[in-house]
């Protein structure tokens, strides 16, 4: 398309024609403007066709008719040549202007594409931050997990005999309260206040062992830390699925559960409701819970 407007332009201008047929008849720009009782300037701005805005149509037509004949070139033809010349100058215009609006467009469609580009970078970038900060809040869980896993091989391994050890003291409880009803019934016991105080105490004893015993059944892998009213730590590692643990120490117990949604807890023979936590989260609360 620019190729047809550059050959529709490309016409031979009046200002062309009066200079060819002045060179060929030997004569010089002052000597037509002798002639023409106009000012060499004049004449040669005619044959450059730069017109001056200020002088009005009326009078280049008149200048170009007054040189065509003083020349012995038709009129008619350099009229038809300024005629054509001013419609080749307003598409000259046009296409400059087309040209400049096609240029302005093209860069603009460049900038909207870059800042396209630019939302979905920063779109892509807030989405990774997004991911990655979700995974920075859950790595602390995940490396003491896996710290514990290192470090718990022969801890786990000795789990067993720790809930055998608490469960001895029960059974060692279970002969003085059967030896009870022997020592009341001894005119000896009765007559010596001293033995009479032991049997009262031996039953309180294992009924509060009874009464506190803590059981945990893990339905799921879990790290756990469990100390007593004493300061003894009775479980601590991490605990498979569908591992049940019992532990009988001294109440209060302090609990943290690194998983605590996959944790059923009994106290005492009763269910027992833990405190509600987000999932993912480690719980440490108090059994029983501290009013």
């Amino acid at each position: 398309m620019t190729d047809e407007l550059v050959d529709d332009i490309e016409v031979v201008s009046p200002g062309q024609l009066l200079r060819e047929a002045r060179e060929k008849m030997g004569w010089t720009t002052q000597e037509v403007a002798n002639r023409l009782n106009l000012r060499a300037a004049v004449v040669t701005a005619l044959e450059a066709d730069s017109y001056d805005d200020s002088i009005g149509t009326t009078f280049i037509r008149g200048y170009l008719r007054t040189y065509a004949k003083l020349l012995g070139v038709s009129d008619e033809l350099i009229m038809a040549s300024y005629e054509h010349l001013g419609a080749a100058q307003i598409q000259y215009a046009e296409m400059q202007s087309f040209s400049r609006r096609t240029k302005r467009e093209a860069s603009d469609n460049r900038l909207m594409m870059l800042t396209y580009g630019i939302g979905v970078a920063l779109l892509v970038l807030s989405v990774i931050w997004y991911v990655q900060e979700n995974e920075t809040q859950t790595d602390p869980i995940a490396t003491a997990l896996e710290q514990t896993a290192d470090d718990s091989g022969e801890i786990v391994a000795d789990e067993p005999v720790v809930s055998v050890e608490v469960s001895e003291p029960v059974r060692e409880l279970a002969p003085p309260a059967i030896d009870t009803a022997p020592v009341e019934a001894s005119p000896a016991v009765v007559d010596d206040p001293m033995p009479a105080d032991e049997p009262v105490v031996e039953p309180d004893l294992e009924v509060s062992a009874v009464g506190t015993a803590l059981t945990l059944i893990f339905r799921d892998d879990c790290w756990v830390s469990i100390e007593d009213a004493t300061g003894e730590r009775l479980a601590f590692g991490i605990k498979r699925k569908d591992y049940e643990m019992t532990l009988d120490g001294r109440p209060p117990y302090q609990v943290v559960l690194g998983a605590p949604e996959v944790v059923d807890i009994d106290f005492g023979g009763q269910p027992f409701t833990k405190p509600k936590f987000k999932p993912g989260q480690r719980a440490r609360f108090t059994i029983p819970s501290q009013e």
